[in-house]
């Protein structure tokens, strides 16, 4: 259980209106809308030492701005009880969707915790209660080291790691603490034109990669010219004018 990866790729969710025109409404509609999309999804690795850990997720927060307003989404509210040593192999877990309008800047998510419910178990089937202090109650903070701001026409794919074994701690009383570390990654563009540009880990270094694109499909099977059949004679004489017997209309029937 290396790492849990929090995965963000860009699909489209429908707002509905609302007559609310307070201060806080307009501010989110003027933030939210078509264009760019946000998704939120949870993944993880194994940890041969440990059979589950479950955390209890009341809600997921983005924390975004526009000119000099900020505002927080929210997302995954109620989501309850996730094992995480489920989250592997390429397993995740869609957590929130979110449609973002351009110069929208991503600042920082935080995951909320309920006070009750997060917990480990051990191979021998024991289990221990992973405290939170403070977490819970402010979120498990996760800041964007580099600037991300929403363009029009591109989707962005941020990859946050979740260092599960280092984020556990077993105490000499037998408890157990839940000290999260967690890091971004890296940060993948990918631009209506299927150009994708990409930034790794602390360094932040850009590596475009290009996808192909109009890609001319392959030649369709061809169809076979038709044969040209012989007409047959009306005045032939049918072979079942002839007088034969069982084995000679079988062989007839095997060359038809």
């Amino acid at each position: 259980m290396r790492n849990v990866a929090v995965f963000f790729f860009l699909l489209t969710i429908t707002l509905g209106c609302s007559k609310e025109y307070t201060e806080q409404a307009i501010i989110k509609r003027s933030a939210i809308g078509s264009g760019s999309n946000f998704h939120l999804a949870l993944t993880d690795a194994p940890n041969p030492d440990i059979k589950q850990v479950f955390v209890n997720i009341d809600r997921v927060e983005v924390r975004v701005s526009q000119a000099d307003k900020v505002i927080t989404l929210t997302g995954a509210q109620g989501l309850g009880l996730i094992d995480l040593l489920t989250l592997r192999n390429g397993v995740t877990l869609p957590l929130a969707d979110f449609a973002l309008t351009s110069n929208v800047e991503i600042q920082q998510i935080r995951f909320i915790l309920k006070d009750s419910g997060n917990y480990l178990t051990n191979m021998d089937g024991s289990a221990c209660l992973l405290k939170t202090p403070s977490q819970q109650q402010s979120g498990l903070k996760i800041i964007i080291p580099v600037k991300v701001s929403i363009t029009e026409g591109k989707d962005y794919n941020l990859v946050v790691d979740f260092d599960a074994l280092k984020s556990i701690v077993l105490q000499g009383n037998g408890g157990c603490l839940l000290k999260p570390v967690i890091k971004v990654k890296s940060l993948t563009t990918i631009a209506l034109d299927s150009s994708v540009s990409t930034e790794n880990g602390e360094t932040v270094a850009t590596a475009p990669v290009t996808i192909e694109e109009n890609v001319t499909p392959p030649d369709p099977t061809p169809v076979p010219t038709p044969v040209a059949q012989a007409t047959p004679d009306p005045n032939a004489p049918s072979p079942l004018d002839n007088d034969y017997n069982a084995e000679d209309l079988a062989a007839l029937a095997s060359q038809q």
